[in-house]
């Protein structure tokens, strides 16, 4: 079985999951990671990540987090609903565009 928590759905600052079969809602703050890391939440990640690619104005969707690689994977998507790509970024802000996702 993977260790991957499933974003199914963000809505009202709320984040509904599904891991290993059950569902469960957490905040986009909740610390998912070690608190001696410098990316520990959905919000960590979004914040580094629209600051590194120096994007503004963007729609940003959290998909995914992988537990075992400790890696948010999060789309992104300009207000004309055109998808800029999928990227995941680590516990230490190292991001990288997935192209077969």
């Amino acid at each position: 079985m993977s260790n991957i928590i499933k974003i199914l759905e963000s809505k009202q600052n709320l984040l509904k999951v599904t891991y290993r079969g059950e569902f469960g809602y957490f905040f986009p703050s909740t610390n998912l990671v070690q608190n001696n890391t410098k990316i520990k939440s959905f919000m960590d990640a979004k914040k580094e990540l629209l600051e590194q690619l120096k994007i503004n104005n963007i729609i940003t969707v959290p998909i995914e987090f992988d537990i075992d690689n400790e890696l948010f994977f999060i789309q992104l998507i300009n207000y004309n609903f055109k998808k800029l790509g999928v990227f995941s970024i680590n516990n230490l802000g190292k991001i990288k565009e997935i192209t077969d996702y």
